[in-house]
Order: C-alpha cells, then sequence, then structure tokens
C-alpha cells in the first residue's frame, strides 16, 4: 500500500508520515539525549547547549499554543518538561521493542487469561 498510486493518499502521504513521524522519530529521540549527555564531559556541551534549550522552548511553546486552542490553563504547558524525561523513553522502549518484534517475525498478542471460576461471590 506504501507508495502505491491506487491509494494515493494514503500510500504517498499517511502511511510514510506515521513511519517517520511515530516510529523513526520516536525511536530515535532518546538517543539524541543520551548524546547529550555523553557530551556533557567532554565540554562539547556548549555547543550542544542553545540547540537543547531551542528544541525544549518549542516543546512548550507548542504546549502552550495547544492548551490555549483547547481552553486549558496554561500552566498545564509546563508537564511536557517532566515529560521529555519520564514518558519518551518508556515510549521509545515500547518502539524499539515493537520493531525487534516485527524484525523477528513474532506474534504480538496479549495473551489468554485461563477461566478458573475461583472468585467466591457473596449474596
Amino acid at each position: 500500500m506504501a507508495f502505491n498510486w491506487n491509494y494515493r493518499a494514503l500510500g504517498w502521504f499517511s502511511l510514510p508520515s506515521i513511519w517517520f513521524f511515530q516510529i523513526i522519530l520516536v525511536a530515535v529521540t532518546p538517543m539524541v539525549d543520551l548524546f547529550l549527555l555523553a557530551s556533557l564531559p567532554f565540554g562539547v556541551w556548549s555547543a550542544v547547549l542553545p540547540f537543547i534549550l531551542i528544541f525544549l522552548a518549542m516543546d512548550v511553546l507548542l504546549a502552550t499554543l495547544a492548551c490555549i486552542l483547547e481552553r486549558e490553563p496554561i500552566l498545564r504547558a509546563w508537564r511536557i518538561l517532566p515529560m521529555r524525561l519520564i514518558y519518551r523513553p518508556m515510549l521509545s522502549y515500547c518502539v524499539w521493542k515493537a520493531i525487534l518484534r516485527a524484525i523477528k517475525g513474532a506474534w504480538v498478542s496479549w495473551g489468554k487469561l485461563e477461566r478458573t471460576a475461583s472468585v467466591p461471590v457473596r449474596a
């Protein structure tokens, strides 16, 4: 379906943008953070710091814009900063796990719970 003229919008826009924005960027972002942390001991942080600050400022600005558009309190926009440290690495871990499972060809399922009828019911 991807890059197929029979599926114009889906094949040329939707699927490639999903691959790029929801899979590739999410998988690569924590590596960029690790490179930043690795640059600190070598004194290269002064070259990287402006880009990181601009990136964080853009995160806060976009979150503020989202709060304005949704008529939410603007102070909620600051929640984006802890998300950068906690949520994104967890999301990246899940994406990498899914990528590796897809490469292996392993089936992913929720699993089936065996019913035992062992819960007591009070009348």
